[in-house]
């Protein structure tokens, strides 16, 4: 995915962007936790923390939620993040992510324009999809009912699924899409 894709990211400054490439890599290998090599205050963590959950939703596994440790100078020493899927069952959802994702992006992509794919895209995920009220009504929110995983695989999700399944899909069409998000 191109720099210019992850919109997030590109709102950061050089610094900050290397500290987020550092969290992406270790989420990405399944690392629960970060030492990094990148001088960012504990300030910025929270913005660049935000910016890596919201720019990749690949990373379904991640429930968004993160700690850290900083030094004297408020300096961030490491961060460790909470996962809502053990380790030892994240690969097995990785693939049935991707058997459910994969065959819908091939036949996307055979569409003749941009417009054609987003329409296709949005109409399956809107007809394809129930909203998930147990988990809205129980406040059973911050795990896998706002990922992009609850939405492609188990068709039942809350509107941050909704949207990290589209920006997942865009994203591999080669189409830039960014998830808004409202409280």
């Amino acid at each position: 995915i191109p720099d210019s894709f992850l919109f997030y990211r590109e709102l950061l400054t050089e610094t900050q962007r290397n500290a987020y490439d550092e969290i992406y890599r270790a989420l990405m290998n399944g690392y629960d936790e970060v030492q990094f090599t990148t001088r960012v205050n504990k300030f910025e963590y929270e913005d660049i923390v935000t910016a890596v959950y919201y720019d990749n939703p690949e990373i379904f596994w991640w429930a968004g939620q993160a700690n850290w440790s900083y030094n004297s100078d408020y300096i961030i020493t490491n961060g460790s993040f909470t996962f809502w899927l053990d380790d030892s069952e994240r690969e097995a959802a990785q693939e049935k992510f991707k058997s459910m994702t994969d065959p819908l992006i091939f036949y996307a992509s055979k569409l003749p324009d941009d417009m054609s794919k987003i329409k296709y895209i949005n109409d399956y995920i809107c007809l394809s999809t129930e909203y998930d009220y147990d988990a809205f009504n129980n406040n059973a929110l911050g795990g896998k009912p706002q990922t992009a995983y609850s939405c492609a695989v188990e068709y039942k999700t809350v509107c941050a699924g909704y949207s990290k399944c589209f920006v997942y899909y865009m994203q591999q069409l080669g189409i830039p899409a960014v998830p808004i998000w409202g409280g």
